[in-house]
């Protein structure tokens, strides 16, 4: 069963990784004449993670112990403790 994040404070379902000390490598695909940049992504290497939270409003997930969360299955169990999941029977 896929789990669904939905940010208790703005009910947002978008949930958002940050991450830190990253390198990152893009191709640039195209400039236009108002300094608008379109990239893709080529390579990704390195950091780690440095918080989980909504992308909308900026809700950091933490734990019990008011830590930041920063594993996968933290988010997994903090998911199943703060949302409310439908129902697929």
């Amino acid at each position: 069963m896929s789990l669904k994040f939905k940010c208790p404070k703005c009910q947002c379902e978008d949930l958002e990784i940050v991450e830190t000390d990253v390198i990152m490598s893009s191709k640039v695909v195209e400039i236009d004449e108002d300094l608008c940049f379109e990239y893709d992504l080529l390579e990704c290497d390195g950091g780690y993670v440095d918080r989980f939270q909504c992308f909308n409003c900026g809700l950091v997930l933490k734990n019990e112990q008011q830590e930041t969360i920063t594993q996968e299955e933290d988010v997994v169990k903090w998911i199943r403790e703060n949302c409310p999941q439908e129902n697929n029977d």
